[in-house]
């Protein structure tokens, strides 16, 4: 097929440099634009047969049905992470491309990607083009595809209509990777697009604006301007009745080529077609940057602007951006299920960032619960204790990074239950994570400690210069206990003038009051005894 395919074509252009150009109202003088191919096909099926293991056993040697003469190639990943599961796989006429179409793994449309099939058995597909999702779906899909030189391949996918009644085709030349769109055309383009013999423009037929009319649209095939319209609206091939009209390619390379658009035998205009010799611009498509479309952009502009580039001849319309990369912060407290009164408790926080961007300036903070008494804090915690509050400047944290940090407190006398509800986490651009609440009930000491109290005047009446002696005896009738504390205040008009006995423990004063901190074993006492003067 494929030769007689280059006979036909060769004998056409040579018949084309012996014609001349033909004159509205003249018969046509040029060579037929020839149908749309459809993809490869023999009596086995499509070429292309998925083994269920990762590879495609695609037709190589011309023989009708997969052997062990053809070859296997790897699925390509990007149509495996693209795609639903269920896809269709489909060669060019030539066996040279192919293409992988199926339902977006995102749900968004139909997706569809275009390869180069290469000549070594087991090497991977080259990738020209992928990604693009089509919102409506495809209507039909085509190729021009004759493998001969000086010929372009073409690639062409009709969406179906939408909302707005309108279809779009896409282009795509599978030698130079360039990939545009025809916008905007009224519902419905009809079946077949006929391709110019040389591939320089293509020729469609659409609904007219009223039922039994049609009108046509030459479509430019060069890279230069690949989807242009040649013919736009109000042309004479608008809302045209029966009969049909086609398309006949005619002049030379020298002089140029036109389209005669032929009508009942007769032409019914002459369209100029590009020889597509200008310069080759580099490809454009839509480029995601932040979760935001921009498009119109080639793929070094979009890389440089630090977006990921959708292929050539993406539009904005046909892809779905992912939001834009963030930092997503947990954090989790735990502590212990019970504690005891003048004990230490110790408590952990796990900060994580499950999101796709590093958090930079990542602070935990965490406040003490009330009637404790700060302990001590993991590596890098800076205990506040005006605010009661420790906190760790955790710097920069990546995605899939976790810090675990831990701090202890002692836990006071009268103290029933440790509420721990004050802590969280915060970086730059990220709001606030407070913590899940943490409830520890504490266990009451089981002894009885009794307090004694007596004040022994130097004189009595007092007066001013005086001294006064205040002695307490503690006698412990219980269990063991670690860690008493007790405190009180000595009145606005006597000041400290020393400790007497510190009873074993620690005793320690101020402008007001003072406070004692021991131990006391069971069955122990302790007298504690200061001084003051009024």
């Amino acid at each position: 097929m494929r030769h007689h395919h280059a006979l036909y074509l060769a004998l056409g252009l040579i018949l084309l440099t012996l014609m001349g150009l033909a004159s509205p109202g003249q018969a046509q003088t040029g060579q037929a634009f020839v149908g749309q191919q459809s993809w490869y096909s023999d009596d086995f099926g499509f070429g292309v047969f998925p083994d269920g293991l990762g590879n495609l056993r695609v037709e190589f040697d011309g023989q009708p049905g997969i052997s062990g003469a053809d070859h296997t190639h790897p699925v390509p990943p990007e149509a495996d992470q693209g795609l639903s599961p269920f896809r269709n796989y489909n060669l060019s006429p030539t066996r040279r491309f192919l293409s992988v179409t199926g339902t977006s793994s995102t749900g968004f449309g139909t997706r569809m990607y275009l390869y180069r099939v290469p000549q070594a058995d087991g090497s991977p597909l080259e990738y020209i083009a992928g990604g693009l999702a089509l919102a409506n779906g495809i209507a039909f899909q085509g190729y021009f595809d004759y493998d001969v030189p000086g010929l372009p391949a073409i690639y062409f996918a009709v969406e179906n209509s939408g909302i707005a009644q309108t279809q779009r085709i896409y282009w795509l030349n599978l030698e130079s990777g360039i990939a545009s769109f025809s916008n905007d055309i009224p519902a419905s383009v009809q079946w077949p697009v006929t391709f110019a013999p040389n591939g320089i423009a293509a020729f469609i037929q659409h609904d007219g604006t009223f039922a039994g009319q049609s009108t046509y649209r030459l479509v430019e095939l060069c890279d230069d301007d690949l989807g242009t319209f040649l013919n736009q609206t109000g042309s004479p091939f608008d809302d045209l009745p029966s009969p049909l009209a086609s398309a006949y390619l005619a002049g030379n390379a020298g002089a140029g080529f036109t389209a005669e658009v032929v009508r009942g035998g007769t032409i019914i205009g002459n369209v100029p077609l590009d020889d597509c010799s200008g310069v080759v611009p580099p490809p454009v498509g839509a480029c995601c940057l932040e979760g935001n479309c921009l498009p119109g952009m080639t793929e070094t502009a979009c890389e440089d602007a630090g977006g990921t580039w959708q292929g050539a001849g993406s539009d904005c319309a046909s892809v779905n951006c992912p939001p834009p990369a963030i930092a997503q912060l947990t954090l989790t407290g735990t502590g212990p299920s019970q504690a005891s009164v003048g004990a230490s408790v110790g408590y952990s926080f796990q900060v994580a960032n499950n999101g796709t961007a590093p958090a930079t300036q990542t602070v935990l903070s965490v406040s003490l619960p009330a009637g404790t008494t700060f302990h001590s804090a993991s590596a890098g915690g800076d205990f506040d204790p005006t605010f009661q509050q420790v906190t760790w400047n955790l710097g920069t944290l990546d995605p899939g990074a976790t810090v675990t940090t831990t701090f202890s407190v002692s836990v006071g006398c009268g103290v029933l239950q440790l509420f721990l509800s004050n802590y969280r986490v915060t970086a730059t651009g990220v709001a606030a994570v407070f913590g899940n609440p943490l409830n520890v009930p504490v266990d009451q000491p089981s002894g009885v400690a009794t307090l004694t109290i007596t004040a022994t005047p130097s004189v009595v009446p007092l007066g001013s210069g005086d001294t006064l002696v205040y002695t307490f005896d503690l006698l412990n009738t219980g269990g063991d206990q670690s860690g008493v504390t007790f405190s009180g205040l000595y009145g606005d008009h006597v000041d400290f003038d020393g400790v007497i006995n510190s009873g074993g423990g620690a005793f320690s004063h101020n402008g007001a009051g003072f406070s004692w901190t021991g131990d006391l074993p069971d069955g122990a006492a302790r007298q504690v005894a200061f001084r003051v003067q009024v």
